[in-house]
């Protein structure tokens, strides 16, 4: 028999031993001996340096100093700090990981977990990446707990659920599921649940790990769930109906079911003027159109179809090309590659020398490689208005999927022309319509045809006339409470 399934003694001396052998003398191990009130009876509690409340152990020992004389009070001290008894090493290695402390008393052979964690954890500031015009300045953060206070201070209902589960064999993280019992679809909370339950790993550690794990489909570029660092957005969602996913020691959470749309709301819709938002939404989806085509329109029009370009366009072009001796498909390559490797420097570097290298990047090298001849001025247009499209899109992994895709658009465009990207927009739609997020339509309210979400998804009417809840979630309850 180990010592993680081994019984307590009644010695501290061989309970100490147990205890240092069992966490393989971690030097953050601390055992503080003390003599309990005037009984003399000795005693040992052990922790972790820096995951413990010290001022509320300090406070615990003494009391236990102050105020143990019997059995009685003894039993109205542990009571009194929520302390939870065991008999097995198991028990007390998990609960001294978890930032639990240990206390061990001279002849008994039980101890008692005492939960005085205090983990390191930032403040909370506002997310850099979901930059908001009108919304909350706080962001989630590194602990959970604390993410579910952020996220009930804004829907204090009692229908609000949390069901929480371990994910990991070694971290055991903590995974909290959040929804409005009499909202969300209670057979998408169950298929949630089961596909949590049936994670088999060593760790997860990251929001990002977990939706690989839960997603309906691996293989598709496109994102399933909406990840975010906001509490407003979150909230939103849940009153949607949708189900948030909070994972302890990640500032991320996670969302679902979403549809394709969805992800092109902004956490500001709610708070402009609708007839603003509506033209901000159609913006959204001209810029998607712009980001994935325009390159591959360009390489298609100038390889295969220059006789539907105006002739004075065709000089202007044909001038540029002239003094470039590579095809288009290596020009716009070259510069789609070179643009994405500039955001992905900027991203990795400090911002000051991030905004720099973008500056030296865009400006001068590009200028350079018109003047030596390796790229054209049309081409260097092109890129940018691509580049400029995909700035609009909200959601950092959906404007990453559209950057991808463009790719073989390109591809297509040069091979077949205009053909090459009308069967590419075939295969897009396609597998757009055969995605589903917990198995719920990927393309609700446009496949299935649903024209009474259309007024909060592609546009934004004014708020008092939306009545209903979006179907994309399937809520339980889809009127709103006005």
């Amino acid at each position: 028999m180990d010592a993680g399934t081994r019984k307590l003694s009644a010695d501290l001396k061989t309970n100490e031993e147990t205890l240092v052998r069992l966490l393989f003398k971690a030097p953050d191990l601390v055992v503080h001996y003390f003599f309990m009130s005037q009984t003399g009876t000795q005693a040992f509690i052990a922790y972790l340096r820096g995951t413990t409340d010290l001022n509320l152990l300090q406070n615990f020992v003494r009391d236990l100093q102050l105020r143990s004389d019997d059995t009685r009070q003894l039993r109205s001290v542990l009571a009194y700090h929520q302390t939870n008894r065991v008999f097995d090493w198991d028990s007390i290695s998990t609960g001294l990981l978890e930032g639990q402390s240990a206390l061990f008393i001279q002849g008994d052979q039980g101890a008692y977990l005492c939960n005085f964690s205090s983990w390191p954890k930032r403040a909370l500031v506002e997310p850099e990446s979901e930059v908001t015009l009108r919304g909350s300045r706080i962001g989630f953060i590194e602990s959970g707990d604390t993410n579910i206070a952020l996220i009930r201070k804004l829907i204090p209902d009692s229908r609000m659920r949390m069901d929480e589960m371990n994910v990991g064999e070694r971290s055991q993280t903590k995974v909290t599921l959040a929804y409005i019992d009499d909202i969300a679809d209670k057979d998408a909370v169950e298929e949630m649940k089961s596909r949590i339950k049936q994670i088999k790993v060593d760790s997860i550690i990251n929001t990002g790990e977990l939706v690989e794990y839960i997603e309906d489909n691996n293989y598709s570029i496109f994102p399933q769930f909406l990840i975010t660092e906001r509490p407003d957005l979150v909230a939103s969602n849940l009153l949607q109906g949708r189900i948030a996913v909070i994972l302890d020691r990640s500032s991320y959470v996670l969302m679902g079911p979403m549809s394709f749309l969805s992800f092109f709301s902004s956490v500001d819709d709610i708070n402009i003027r609708w007839p603003i938002v509506s033209f901000l939404r159609l913006l959204r989806i001209i810029g998607l159109l712009i980001s994935i085509f325009l390159p591959s329109i360009y390489i298609a029009m100038v390889s295969f179809h220059y006789e539907i370009i105006p002739i004075d366009l065709v000089q202007s072009i044909g001038s540029s090309l002239e003094r470039v001796p590579i095809p288009p498909i290596v020009e716009a390559m070259f510069m789609e590659l070179f643009l994405e490797m500039l955001r992905e420097a900027g991203l990795r570097l400090p911002n000051k020398i991030g905004q720099s290298v973008g500056i030296v990047g865009g400006i001068v090298i590009g200028q350079a490689a018109v003047q030596a001849g390796l790229v054209s001025n049309i081409m260097v247009i092109v890129v940018a208005l691509t580049a400029i499209a995909s700035f609009l899109q909200p959601n950092q992994d959906m404007a990453a999927a559209v950057r991808m895709i463009r790719f073989p658009f390109m591809l297509a465009a040069y091979v077949m022309g205009l053909v090459g990207i009308v069967i590419g927009i075939m295969i897009l739609v396609a597998h757009i319509i055969s995605l589903t997020s917990l198995k719920m339509p990927y393309t609700t309210p446009v496949m299935p045809l649903r024209l009474r979400d259309w007024k909060v998804t592609l546009f934004r009417a004014p708020l008092p006339f939306i009545k209903n809840r979006v179907s994309a979630a399937n809520p339980h309850n889809t009127r709103k409470k006005k």
